[in-house]
């Protein structure tokens, strides 16, 4: 989702990029996600910050895919997308594991693990993987980041501060597009 794009997405992955070496990253700002309420900052707003962001970040791609479609964001259908444009990529799912401790409970969750592995970031309160998932599943060594895109949006509305909790670059694109000043 993005909402806010915050310091836990980029470390998580910049230590995915580390273990596995992709050839690019895929972010996916989702416009409808089934499992949250309406976004603070709206979807085509958080594809241009993240794609401002992405130009001096080598094999970081921005997706508007999610943003076109009228249907809320399943990610088996953005994989179900992606793996038929690209069959034979490997694909990687970046999540938290405070989302693997859900995961089974994900549209067609199954059909994800067969057209995609599971890299899977340590979260503060993560849980598990079903156990048919694990087997698709590489961990992050990553130190969990007590930060959640829910304290961000409440800085937000608040007023309040948000150094050290989104990257300077963010920041800037923020401040630039007079993003935050509207939120309030």
């Amino acid at each position: 989702m993005f909402d806010p794009p915050h310091i836990g997405h980029m470390s998580i992955a910049r230590e995915a990029v580390r273990l596995l070496d992709p050839d690019k990253i895929i972010w996916i700002p989702s416009a409808n996600p089934p499992h949250r309420k309406k976004a603070l900052i709206p979807a085509r707003e958080r594809f241009l910050i993240l794609s401002e962001w992405a130009k001096n970040q080598p094999n970081n791609e921005i997706s508007s895919f999610e943003i076109e479609r009228s249907a809320p964001g399943y990610t088996v259908d953005t994989l179900s997308y992606y793996k038929d444009t690209n069959p034979d990529a490997e694909f990687f799912i970046l999540i938290g594991s405070d989302q693997a401790a859900c995961f089974s409970q994900w549209k067609n969750w199954r059909t994800i693990i067969e057209k995609a592995n599971l890299c899977v970031a340590g979260r503060p309160g993560g849980g598990e993987l079903p156990p048919e998932a694990a087997a698709r599943a590489v961990y992050l060594d990553n130190p969990p980041l007590d930060i959640s895109s829910t304290e961000i949006r409440e800085k937000i509305l608040a007023g309040q501060d948000l150094k050290g909790l989104v990257e300077p670059e963010i920041y800037s694109i923020l401040l630039d597009r007079k993003i935050l000043r509207g939120l309030r």
